[in-house]
This record gives structure tokens, C-alpha cells and sequence, in this order.
């Protein structure tokens, strides 16, 4: 349980950092990537954090596919 009281620009900073999550995971799924580490963080100076986390090689190629607008080879 926390003790202390979180402000509420760190609130809304941490709240986007989920929403941003969410529609990443959504948005890879979409193209068949999983990246089962994919979460929001705190923010970090009030910046809304999004923890990719690691992936096997393959998912990053497959991500990095999509990204350059190239079908997974």
C-alpha cells in the first residue's frame, strides 16, 4: 500500500503510459506480434513511460517488418 499520495500530473502522467500501452499491444497484435512485456511504467520526470520490454529476435524482426511497411520475411 502506498503511504504517500501521488500528485495528479504524475496520476495522468501514469494513466496515458497504460492507455499508450494498451493501444501498442492492440496495434502489434493487429500484425501478429506479441510482446508479452509490454506494460506502462511511471513516469519518469513527469514523461509518461511505456516498458517494452525483450523479445526474442524474431518478434523484433517481425516488428521491425512492420514498421519499415515490408510483410514479415
Amino acid at each position: 500500500m502506498f503511504a504517500e499520495k501521488i500528485d495528479e500530473a504524475t496520476g495522468a502522467a501514469y494513466d496515458k503510459g497504460l492507455r499508450t500501452a494498451v493501444r501498442l499491444k492492440r496495434a502489434l497484435e493487429a500484425h501478429g506480434i506479441t510482446l508479452p512485456p509490454l506494460s506502462g511504467k511511471w513516469p519518469v520526470n513527469g514523461t509518461p513511460m511505456v516498458e517494452l520490454g525483450g523479445c526474442r529476435a524474431d518478434v523484433a524482426e517481425a516488428l521491425a517488418a512492420v514498421l519499415e511497411g515490408k510483410a514479415a520475411e
